[in-house]
This record gives C-alpha cells, structure tokens and sequence, in this order.
C-alpha cells in the first residue's frame, strides 16, 4: 500500500509563496500543525483550517456542555482538539477518561487535522469506537465539517449502535439499533441486522445543501429508548420513529465514522464524539 503524502511546508514557506491550492489539494504547516484544503481560487493564507471554530481546552467546554440535551453529561465525549497528522497517534483515552479504539476499513488509517479525524483515502473508513459501556447504549452523536474536496457526496458521517466490537470483521455479523448517516446531500436512518446488512427506516434529500466551507459544525445525533427513536439532522430538523428493532438490536458498544466512498468525495473532518447509556432526555417533538 502507497502511503498519502500530503503537500506540507514551515509556515514561513507557506507564507512567503502564498500559493493557490488545487481544488480538494491538502496543505500542512509543520509548524503549527494545520491543515488546510484548496478550493483552487483562494490563496493559502486565506483558506480556512480544517475544523477551525470548535474545540476548546483539554477538557469539556461550556459549549459543549450546553448543547447536551438530557441530564448531565455523557459517560463519554471525546474532543480532538489539538490533533493532527503526522505526528498524533490516535488517542486511546477520551476526553472524559474512558478507554476508546479506533477502527479503520479499505485502506484507511486515522487521520488527524485541526482537532478532526477523516479519513483520507478513497473506499477508506475511519472508526472512533468505545468499548463496552456495561449497558445498552441510549444516545450516540457526532460533530463534524465538511472541506471541499473534489465536490461529489459520498463523503459521510455516521453514528451507529452496535452489539459487539466495532471491528470490520465483526460488521457481517454485527446488529446495529442505530446506523444514522449523511453526506451534505442526503441523510437516512436504517438499522444494521447481521447476516442481511442495511435497513432503511426513512431517508430524504436535504432542500438546502450542507455547507462544505471547513468550518461550518454540524451535529448528528440519535436517542434510543425501548422502541423509540429520536435522530436530529444537521439541519436541525427532527426525526421520530418507533420500530422494535431498536430494542432489539441495540447494545452496548457505539462508533462515529468518517467515511470518504470516492476521490473527489468532499472531505468529512470528525470535531468530536459522544455516547451515553441509561435514561436520555431527548429534544421533545416541535
């Protein structure tokens, strides 16, 4: 396998060329360990940085703290601020102390920018995964942005619960309660069954498309209880639906994917990651 260079500089030679990024073309400062994505008009020091506008600290920040929806906070987030490729190896700790892996599928491997991971490769997926939280898993979301690559859509975010290990071999037969995507074009709530793979239980085109402007945080986020399933888009829109394979197939173990299907799929940059078991408070019905 041919491993991905990245065009990188010092930021006094990114500075003093100042140059016009291809289209989706990745850049790293070495110095400051930023990474940024041409658009093929905007020159380097007018280009946005991959996940700039979120983060904050080592630890759980008021923003953060405010836009949880249920009692407390989660048994586990995991902010990646202060991330980036080459140079941070994937963290096996969350932010709020529990031990988290990584798993990665068709030629990917965790890649960090900016406090995000991607995943970089085309067909490639990258997985932030807990391990087993002790109980069924209730609520899962993740924060991302979208950076303009090649403009096609197939770049995705997805949320999942799971009743074992993510790991590629456990997918075949694995059963998910939750398997919740979206690329900046369309979204769809399904539930994984092991030995048939996807369900979709409702999906939709967005009537106006996500931005893919590198900072711009969207959330997307999934409650559980029983049969009952609350999703919220990153439009903000609501889903609910009731379907008894959401008790039946849920577990206790959930993952947050980046997943990039093609070469020219637009880049999706994972801000942060959440998952939380017993009884959530999900945002009521507007």
């Amino acid at each position: 396998m041919r491993a991905i260079q990245v065009r990188r500089g010092t930021t006094t030679a990114w500075t003093a060329s100042n140059p016009i990024l291809a289209l989706g073309e990745p850049g790293y400062d070495i110095d400051t360990e930023v990474l940024k994505i041409g658009d093929g008009v905007q020159r380097w020091l007018d280009l946005s940085e991959i996940g700039s506008g979120g983060g904050g600290g080592d630890g759980i920040t008021d923003e953060d703290r405010a836009r949880f929806t249920f009692a407390g906070v989660p048994e586990i987030f995991h902010d990646f601020v202060g991330l980036s490729s080459p140079g941070s190896a994937a963290p096996a700790v969350a932010t709020s102390g529990q031990s988290v892996h990584w798993a990665a599928g068709y030629g990917a491997a965790p890649y960090f920018a900016n406090g995000s991971f991607l995943a970089l490769a085309p067909g490639g997926a990258v997985y932030w995964c807990t391990e087993d939280m002790g109980a069924n898993v209730t609520h899962v979301a993740g924060r991302f942005v979208f950076a303009p690559n090649g403009g096609t859509a197939g770049g995705t975010a997805c949320v999942a619960i799971t009743d074992k290990k993510m790991t590629p071999a456990n997918v075949p037969n694995m059963n998910m309660s939750v398997h919740f995507y979206t690329t900046w074009q369309s979204w769809a709530i399904t539930v994984w069954v092991a030995g048939t793979g996807q369900v979709v239980i409702d999906n939709g085109n967005y009537a106006t498309p996500l931005l893919r402007d590198a900072k711009t945080m969207y959330d997307l986020e999934a409650w559980i209880s029983g049969d009952r399933g609350t999703f919220l888009l990153p439009n903000g829109e609501r889903r609910y639906h009731n379907d008894a394979r959401f008790a039946s197939l849920t577990g206790r173990f959930a993952f947050v994917e980046s997943l990039m299907n093609a070469g020219t799929d637009d880049f999706v940059c994972v801000v942060n990651a959440l998952a939380a078991t017993g009884n959530t408070r999900a945002p009521a019905r507007v």
